[in-house]
């Protein structure tokens, strides 16, 4: 019962396994090339994967853009999905990602573009004491990336 209301709330708009803004899809770990055929901007992919996120909280019914994590972690065949992708999988495809995407999850020394159309901003939280965003002045078409070094707050 517990997934169900998820879901629900989910489909209601409460919960969210993505965000578009200024024609950028923002993931945790982004959508891989795999998952993009039937996705042509921002906003389509969002409402897929709002939909695919609400439906797999509902029916409790594995959903590959979702919840695949990938060969990289050796577990799945198929690439890894918006939660678990890491970054060496979309990379070597950057040429084929269509959507304008900024993702996480696979720490990078810094902010980095990958091909023309992705920005990997995950700097590795607490584990590296380092934190970056991207900012965007009202405007703008340009994203500033941000990074901010807590050396004394790394965990070991």
């Amino acid at each position: 019962e517990v997934l169900a209301r998820l879901g629900a709330q989910a489909a209601d708009g409460r919960w969210h396994v993505a965000a578009a803004i200024d024609g950028w899809l923002l993931t945790h770990a982004g959508v891989h090339p795999a998952y993009q055929a039937e996705l042509r901007s921002a906003s389509e992919a969002l409402e897929a994967l709002s939909s695919a996120f609400a439906g797999r909280l509902s029916d409790h019914q594995r959903v590959p853009v979702i919840d695949c994590s990938g060969p990289v972690r050796g577990y799945d065949p198929a690439p890894g999905g918006v939660l678990w992708c890491d970054l060496t999988e979309i990379e070597p495809l950057a040429e084929e990602n269509r959507l304008r995407q900024i993702v996480g999850h696979t720490p990078q020394a810094s902010p980095r573009m990958v091909g023309d159309r992705m920005w990997a901003i995950d700097a590795g939280g607490g584990r590296s004491g380092r934190v970056s965003a991207l900012v965007k002045r009202p405007g703008d078409d340009g994203w500033t990336p941000v990074t901010v070094e807590a050396p004394d707050a790394r965990v070991s």
